[in-house]
């Protein structure tokens, strides 16, 4: 991710962060897409990603709409399905992406949108990542990319990236409603179906020889990596903060909710667990010694079994999400005197030759 926008990971964050304080201008160009002719999203080969998915989706798209309040816009990666030629179940999983839409429709009745698929690496890092409300996203994208070049929409009134593979333009009405899901998600496991908008599909342009991008859904590592980007981003923040957190891991099997955090300093970690807590897609969050890998489970398990004796190692936080209530669990599984005889992990003795000089 950080290459892809002339970076290092050790200042993505940095380099994000400045982008949205002091945003660029896109250039504006042709668009390298076509309109293919009469709707059908049957055409494009979009696949079913799991067993049980209500059928297939698109996973790769970023959605591009305006907020009517202030004529800001915003972009976020957002699951659709496809629910015939010419309609796209829509779930708006980002709630900053789902205020401006419920604003819109509230207001207007309508909202229209455009769905890029193979977006410039700086418009995917500014979609998965999380900005101010009062910023727009197509500047913060520009200033991280100075060659970022816009087309404005044939069928709305919209301007999307004109190297993009696929531009589906289309809008939402208000109180058209559909079943969306099941869709296998990154916890493992499936959404049930739920009532959610739906976008009405007025045009489907291609570049010549255009790539459909997807993100594997379930728990493959791009779907989880992508997700782990708003976590990561928070977690950056939260270290300078937190100078002791000096390393940060997303296990793979935490879908983006599950995060490890290895410490320098011994010192109550509630303060951090509560910190780290706070932000929305995390779950569970451990905090670890430097003896400890937090990537192999045998370590992981070895410091949550030894180091949580003490009473009030273990954080429990009552909060919610649209699904309804739910507990955050903080856990710290730490030496309480780290270095300490009995709080050393037993190595094994260098091998020595009984033989000896007398070999």
């Amino acid at each position: 991710v950080a290459s892809a926008v002339d970076t290092t990971p050790a200042i993505l964050w940095d380099v994000l962060q400045q982008a949205v304080v002091r945003p660029g201008v896109p250039r504006t160009g042709p668009a390298a897409w076509k309109a293919e002719g009469p709707v059908n999203l049957g055409h494009l080969p979009i696949p079913v990603h799991s067993a049980e998915d209500a059928g297939p989706y698109l996973t790769a798209g970023v959605l591009i709409l305006e907020d009517p309040a202030t004529g800001l816009t915003n972009l976020s990666y957002v699951r659709l399905q496809v629910q015939g030629r010419e309609r796209l179940g829509f779930n708006a999983a980002t709630p900053h992406t789902a205020a401006i839409a419920a604003r819109a429709l509230e207001g207007q009745g309508r909202l229209e949108v455009a769905v890029a698929i193979g977006v410039p690496p700086a418009m995917a890092l500014v979609a998965a990542a999380t900005t101010d409300e009062g910023r727009d996203d197509l500047g913060v994208a520009a200033a991280l990319d100075s060659q970022l070049t816009l087309a404005g929409c044939d069928s709305v009134a919209l301007q999307a990236p004109a190297e993009a593979e696929i531009l589906i333009q289309g809008e939402i009405r208000a109180g058209e409603m559909a079943l969306e899901g099941p869709f296998g998600e990154s916890m493992g496991t499936y959404t049930a179906p739920v009532l959610r908008p739906v976008i009405r599909v007025r045009q489907v342009a291609l570049r010549p020889d255009a790539i459909l991008h997807s993100v594997a859904g379930g728990q493959l590592a791009e779907h989880i990596t992508l997700l782990g980007v708003k976590v990561h981003q928070e977690l950056a923040t939260l270290q300078g903060t937190f100078p002791e957190i000096v390393r940060v891991t997303l296990p793979r099997v935490g879908g983006a909710r599950l995060v490890i955090l290895t410490l320098r300093d011994r010192r109550p970690a509630s303060a951090i667990l509560r910190a780290v807590l706070g932000i929305r897609l995390v779950r569970m969050a451990i905090c670890v010694d430097p003896d400890v890998d937090p990537e192999r489970a045998e370590d992981l398990a070895w410091s949550l079994v030894r180091r949580t004796r003490e009473a009030g190692r273990i954080l429990l936080l009552p909060a919610s999400d649209r699904r309804g209530p739910l507990t955050k669990i903080g856990v710290d599984a730490t030496a309480v005197n780290f270095g300490a005889m009995d709080e050393r992990r037993v190595q094994p003795a260098p091998w020595q030759d009984p033989a000896g000089d007398r070999a």
